[in-house]
């Protein structure tokens, strides 16, 4: 006999589910689960917070040949276009462990669209979406220049950790102390290599040919950030950007008691707002993610 249990929270029916999201985020309670909690709040799935980046891609190699029915979203930071467009195209991918990759820098930059934020309910009657873009740009122009260096930053240590050399194949030469000491020096030239393609990236010319190339892809030719210009609104660091504009006066958040919301939570009810809003009126890229991870669900 079937028994039903009734009365239960929906934190509990979450628990109980097999099907996970992994995400980035210390705890529960950091930003990326709590908010796509919200809008996974319709789908039988747990989103849980797994740290950075690494971690995620390191657990999701260890754990999916075990539970296929685990996902791991993790934020742009330096990948290629390509990789990230594969990420979505073939996601469930056993090759890439069911991971995607988000097409913005983090989740941040899809609260940034002025067309979406400005439905926020939480957003002033007295301010238009005009001063909510006129406020964004002003702010992205104060660290536009601050976001392409790190970028160079990341992309120079990205290329340096590069696999760029094998490990032996077999052990065939290397039964005595001294053949395995001559195996390992005759690999000289590969560390010479190694020594002078690094060098490359040290050099001042480089430095200034890749921090131009970082800046025109965010701004173009422009000085400053202009929104339609340059892809600094899907690639700066948005998470700086969005808690500046969620704590000016452009939204106004009040809790039942009428008492005024700061801080954090108040970066969490605006983006709640958001994401209770119809389907239809999310970005692109959430309704994507919630059919491929619905249609996972249905079909395993």
């Amino acid at each position: 006999m079937v028994k039903v249990k009734t009365g239960v929270e929906s934190v509990e029916i979450k628990q109980s589910l097999k099907h996970t999201l992994f995400v980035e985020g210390n705890s529960s309670n950091s930003f990326d689960p709590k908010v796509l909690s919200v809008l996974f709040n319709d789908i039988n799935i747990k989103i849980e917070a797994l740290g950075a980046s690494f971690h995620i891609n390191s657990t999701a190699k260890a754990l999916y040949e075990y539970h296929p029915e685990y996902y791991f979203l993790i934020d742009r930071d330096s990948q290629s276009e390509e990789e990230v467009e594969d990420s979505w195209r073939n996601f469930p991918n056993p090759r890439t462990h069911n991971r995607i990759i988000w097409r913005k820098k983090e989740l941040e930059n899809y609260f940034l669209a002025p067309d979406f934020v400005t439905k926020s309910k939480w957003f002033n009657t007295k301010k238009t979406k005009n001063d909510f873009i006129k406020s964004l740009e002003n702010a992205a122009s104060k660290q536009i220049y601050y976001d392409a260096a790190n970028r160079v930053i990341i992309d120079i240590r990205d290329n340096l950790r590069k696999q760029w050399i094998e490990v032996f194949p077999n052990s065939s030469k290397f039964d005595t102390y001294e053949k395995a000491l001559e195996e390992l020096i005759n690999l000289k030239p590969e560390f010479d290599i190694k020594k002078k393609n690094d060098a490359y990236f040290f050099k001042k010319d480089t430095l200034e040919l890749l921090f131009e190339k970082q800046v025109k892809l965010l701004i173009g030719n422009e000085t400053e950030c202009k929104i339609g210009i340059g892809k600094w609104i899907d690639l700066m660091c948005g998470k700086n950007l969005f808690k500046f504009l969620v704590n000016s006066s452009l939204f106004k958040v009040i809790d039942r008691n009428e008492n005024i919301v700061q801080g954090n939570e108040k970066i969490y009810e605006i983006s709640k707002s958001l994401l209770e809003l119809p389907d239809s009126d999310l970005p692109n890229d959430f309704q994507e993610l919630k059919k491929l991870i619905s249609l996972r669900i249905e079909i395993y």
